[in-house]
């Protein structure tokens, strides 16, 4: 009966330390993910600067794009039919 108890123990203590160290490394893994998306955002913050920046260098004398970009949309002439809200289909009982 003792047996079976040093047996216990020594498979309980390898589980436990298997645990521990499974544990250590999901919290390096943790951390170095959090490293990553800190760097990813302070990327996208210079990224944005940049397109900010090229977005101002090319805006026209009133601040707007180049007029080619801001013509207005050419109607076709058709009617404008107008949306119909319905109520969504029910299961039939």
């Amino acid at each position: 009966m003792a047996v079976e108890y040093v047996v216990f123990a020594v498979w309980a203590f390898l589980f436990a330390g298997i645990v521990i160290l499974v544990w250590k490394r999901l919290r390096v893994i943790d951390a170095r993910l959090g490293k990553a998306r800190e760097e990813i955002d302070r990327l996208q913050i210079v990224d944005l600067r940049k397109f900010l920046t090229k977005l101002n260098t090319n805006a026209g004398p009133n601040g707007s794009e180049s007029e080619t970009d801001n013509e207005p949309a050419q109607h076709s002439g058709g009617d404008v039919v107008p949306l119909r809200r319905e109520s969504p289909p029910t299961a039939p009982h």
